[in-house]
């Protein structure tokens, strides 16, 4: 999933060892989004995007994509029209040509070819870039980002810790480099941040 930020590109503050640091291959199909509803009476299908509304109605590349469904499920479908409506996509696919079978795509979450989307707006990455990546400050390793959710201003990454999970803003302030190639991360905790935002596990 595509998350938003503006990753300061200050190479001096990376630590030395993650320049070193092995590169990663980049995934071939990223996650655009997922199918919430149908749109109207004849097969559209109401898409919430996890990308920037204009990085797929921009693509015109993008005639095929692969539906997950919540069983786990896939299917390929081609792609016939994306049309921008208020933050989703009006998404029509090839046989799909009716309400029942909007009905059951619902749920399904959209995956499509990297290579045919257009471009996406600067400093801004699909969740599968930076899952798994290494989050550092300028003193150390911090762990290992796992999930994220949205609180409809900005993301907030949940980072694996020795201590429990930090739910880590990801914002201007508090992103400080942003390294796909090596999955790593530098952040800048403001004061208190992350005392605030760790949520401990306790023993069983």
């Amino acid at each position: 999933m595509q998350t938003q930020l503006r990753a300061k590109e200050n190479s001096a503050a990376v630590p030395q060892d993650a320049r070193n640091a092995p590169v990663i291959a980049a995934a071939a199909s990223v996650a655009i989004g997922k199918i919430v509803r149908p749109q109207g009476r004849h097969g559209a299908l109401r898409l919430y995007p996890s990308v920037e509304v204009s990085v797929l109605t921009g693509s015109p590349a993008l005639r095929q994509v692969t539906l997950i469904h919540p069983d786990g499920a896939a299917e390929e479908r081609g792609v016939l029209s994306l049309k921008p409506y208020k933050v989703f996509v009006i998404m029509q696919l090839a046989d799909c040509q009716n309400m029942d079978e909007a009905e059951r795509l619902a749920g399904a979450e959209v995956r499509a070819a990297r290579a045919a989307l257009a471009p996406l707006p600067q400093n801004d990455f699909f969740w599968e870039d930076l899952v798994a990546a290494r989050i550092e400050t300028a003193s150390g390793p911090l762990g290992v980002l796992r999930d994220f959710f949205s609180t409809g201003s900005n993301d907030v990454w949940v980072v694996e810790t020795p201590q429990g999970e930090l739910l880590l803003p990801a914002t201007d302030e508090v992103i400080e480099h942003v390294d796909l190639e090596r999955r790593r991360i530098v952040v800048r905790p403001l004061d208190g941040l992350l005392d605030a935002c760790l949520h401990v596990r306790h023993a069983h």
